[in-house]
């Protein structure tokens, strides 16, 4: 049974989904007997939505007002969360190859719709990639490899072999 719990409270057992108060800095935590736990940081950002409401009706309108006392002015940023626990004992560890593999062939297609843009490293999944092969953001010719190396193959295996062996 694996546990989820927000700031120590259990929110029930994975896969799970629950409406929390939309607070900035909350830490959700996965946890497992004879797994690691692994915990996650919630942030929070501006919706979108409340944007265009600002915009069309007014900030004094009552859509507005209504969304900022009700807290329907944030959301979660990211809103889902997929964790795989490491086991407590080192029997069956994935090495950094596989898990790099792994987290590639999971998220292909969020990586191959990042790599398409113009500015991939934007993309929470990208910039999980880029920080797994120790890439900086901000090293445009090796982010630029990396988008080209993803939208070069359409298999996603394929697509994960060559990312691990060209990184």
């Amino acid at each position: 049974m694996q546990l989820l719990r927000v700031e120590g409270k259990v929110i029930g057992q994975t896969p799970v989904s629950s409406r929390l108060d939309k607070e900035n800095g909350q830490t959700v935590s996965f946890e497992m007997d004879g797994y690691q736990t692994v915990s996650k940081l919630l942030e929070t950002k501006v919706d979108r939505w409340f944007l265009g409401n600002i915009f069309f009706l007014g900030l004094g309108s009552y859509s507005s007002t209504t969304d900022v006392l009700s807290g329907a002015v944030y959301e979660y940023s990211p809103d889902q969360y997929f964790v795989t626990l490491p086991p407590n004992d080192n029997a069956g560890v994935l090495d950094r190859k596989q898990s790099i593999e792994r987290f590639v062939v999971v998220s292909y297609g969020a990586l191959r719709s990042a790599a398409a843009t113009s500015q991939p490293a934007d993309d929470e999944s990208f910039s999980s990639l880029l920080a797994a092969l120790d890439i900086d953001s901000n090293d445009t010719p090796r982010v630029n490899q990396l988008a080209g190396t993803l939208l070069d193959h359409s298999n996603p295996v394929a697509g994960a072999n060559a990312v691990t062996a060209r990184f």
